[in-house]
């Protein structure tokens, strides 16, 4: 005989959905808005670079002075990223659900589409005119610099040394923004002055003040790893954030296969299409499926092939897992790129702050939500010269 009184067992539901973890927004406040206020319409703002001159001798026997022809180049940002995140909720299932789904759903496409601003931010970071790597602290050329409380001091003063010499001001404030890992050290030397400044640190990312620069921390930093080929053959693979893509000899029909080709070229320019989810599907490479190409967009994943160096450079938003075939298809260290500089060496214009959009679904109780913003980044040339690309070991 046994007592079966599972039907007296409740099933209890929490008072609150989990929490999405979300990043800190940094980009807005290490960026230039200057020309915000007055591209309140248009998609283009132009910014020419002023003429360059050399100076000359005076010949008073001669010609006198030499005339030098004006030049100036036309740069521009152009307003063109326009980001969406649409949904539909039916007002009878909002109604029965125990929690706000309208409100919930709302507030997370919100902090995606802003979070897209912030990648796109920081992908201006490998514009800089000049870069940091362990050289700059007594390392190897060509490395990413590894932080280390014994060296952290000699990379940060050499890195705006560097700055300096490339001749950006001192009139608005310096910056650092860099990963957990590097602020982490940061606090260990400065943590007798009270460095972590927990409460600040919660609203923007701003851990506070160290050698000089306004210090804050990001996950969205731009991240890469570097494969190069050496007469890649079938069966060789690579992976990003364990997807794993393979070469073939054929294309056959597996998710992830890529055509290798007749040369390392064939196979880099195959491999880049494939991960990017470029043209050829089904000739040149064979399309993963749908929940892994949701996972490389959420990282912010793309490739770019270089068929002269035989290199596959896999970019994204934040670390990343990798592997690849050991001696034929060899991947290199994962780098983040941090950035020094002077504050609004970046150009951003936000005519759209991320907005709700609801209209009403015919013949349904329900409504569409489309939440959409439009902005702009560009580093112009002047710009380039005061920020500091700083490789750092990811």
């Amino acid at each position: 005989m046994a007592n079966d009184i599972e039907a007296f067992n409740p099933q209890l539901w929490s008072a609150r959905i989990q929490k999405r973890r979300e990043k800190l927004l940094v980009s807005k406040p290490v960026s230039s808005f200057e020309e915000q206020a007055n591209l309140t319409h248009g998609a283009r703002v132009h910014r020419p670079t002023a003429p360059e001159f050399l100076t000359n001798d005076y010949n008073k026997y001669g010609n006198g002075v030499s005339i030098q022809e004006v030049k100036s180049e036309d740069q521009y940002l152009d307003v063109d990223k326009v980001k969406e995140v649409s949904f539909y909720i039916d007002a009878v299932e909002d109604k029965q659900s125990k929690y706000d789904a309208e409100a919930e759903a709302v507030k997370s496409a919100v902090y995606s589409i802003s979070q897209e601003m912030d990648y796109t931010r920081f992908k201006e970071t490998i514009n800089a005119a000049d870069y940091a790597d362990a050289a700059t602290a007594g390392g190897s050329a060509g490395t990413p610099y590894t932080p280390a409380v014994s060296t952290l001091t000699e990379f940060i003063e050499n890195s705006k040394a560097k700055l300096r010499l490339s001749g950006a001001e001192q009139d608005r404030e310096w910056y650092l923004v860099a990963t957990p890992k590097m602020v982490s050290y940061i606090a260990q030397s400065f943590i007798k002055d009270g460095f972590n400044l927990a409460d600040s640190g919660l609203r923007n990312g701003y851990k506070g003040d160290a050698y000089g620069l306004k210090v804050y921390e990001s996950t969205n930093l731009l991240h890469e790893v570097k494969f190069t080929a050496d007469t890649i053959v079938a069966t060789n693979t690579f992976a990003i954030a364990g997807i794993t893509f393979t070469f073939v000899s054929s294309i056959g029909s597996t998710a992830g296969n890529v055509l290798k080709g007749s040369t390392d070229a064939d196979a880099l320019t195959n491999a880049a299409l494939a991960v990017n989810a470029g043209s050829g599907a089904g000739t040149n490479y064979i399309e993963i499926s749908d929940a892994n190409r949701a996972k490389l967009r959420k990282l912010g994943v793309y490739a770019v092939a270089d068929t002269t160096a035989k290199t596959l450079t896999i970019y994204a938003n934040g670390p990343f897992t990798f592997a690849g075939t050991a001696t034929t298809f060899v991947p290199g260290a994962l780098v983040a790129h941090c950035e020094l500089g002077r504050k609004g060496a970046v150009d951003m214009v936000v005519q759209i702050d991320p907005k709700v959009q609801k209209n009403k679904v015919p013949n349904k109780t329900g409504y569409n939500f489309i939440i959409y913003d439009l902005y702009g980044v560009k580093t112009f040339d002047e710009g380039k010269y005061r920020m500091l690309d700083l490789r750092v070991a990811g």
